[in-house]
């Protein structure tokens, strides 16, 4: 008497990784596995590959979730590895961390009354940029550019301007004092006479 026994050929779980796929630099980022796995004996692994953003795994890294660090600006792979039994389902994912926001600094100014001044900002990072001037710490309204231009100057317009430049990855700010000397004041004899 001859048995036949069949043995179960299993194929391997997928593993499907999902989160964000653009972020900033110095945030925590979760990320998740999807399985067909029923099996109540699955395990996970994660792993990061061509890691150029020094992105690290944060918390457990043997569970369906993980989160992810990254310190500067690059790119890296996750690997999430789903293991039922010896059938093992491997489900990558790319992610593009994009640089945090900078801006070029405001460099202090003297000028004479009634002349113009231009204070110029160049901002970097992942655009678009949002602008924020102030003047003694008061919001200038409807200035929201790069520049902020300020003509025929009075000795009131002398002040602490700062810019806030607001982009995909934080914000940043830049300073400068702007000094108006005072205007000449002429001082001759009390009587003078003219003769002709």
């Amino acid at each position: 008497d001859r048995s036949v026994q069949a043995q179960a050929i299993s194929s391997p779980p997928t593993s499907v990784v999902t989160g964000p796929s653009v972020i900033c630099p110095a945030t925590t980022n979760t990320f998740s596995v999807t399985t067909d796995s029923t099996d109540p004996t699955t395990t996970y692994q994660w792993s990061l590959a061509n890691n150029t953003a020094g992105a690290i795994l944060t918390g457990p890294t043997n569970g369906p979730m993980v989160g992810v660090v990254a310190n500067s600006a690059g790119s890296y792979s996750l690997e999430a590895i789903v293991l039922v039994a010896s059938a093992k389902g491997i489900g990558s994912f790319s992610v593009n961390v994009t640089p945090p926001t900078t801006v070029s600094p405001l460099v202090d100014q003297t000028v004479c009354p009634r002349s113009d001044v231009t204070l110029s900002v160049t901002p970097a990072g992942t655009a678009s940029f949002a602008f924020i001037w102030t003047k003694d710490g008061h919001v200038l309204a409807g200035a929201t550019n790069s520049s902020l231009v300020l003509a025929n100057l009075v000795a009131t317009d002398a002040g602490r301007y700062c810019v806030e430049v607001i982009g995909a990855c934080g914000s940043a700010s830049t300073c400068a004092t702007l000094t108006v000397e005072p205007a000449p004041v002429l001082i001759g004899p009390a009587n003078l006479t003219r003769e002709c």
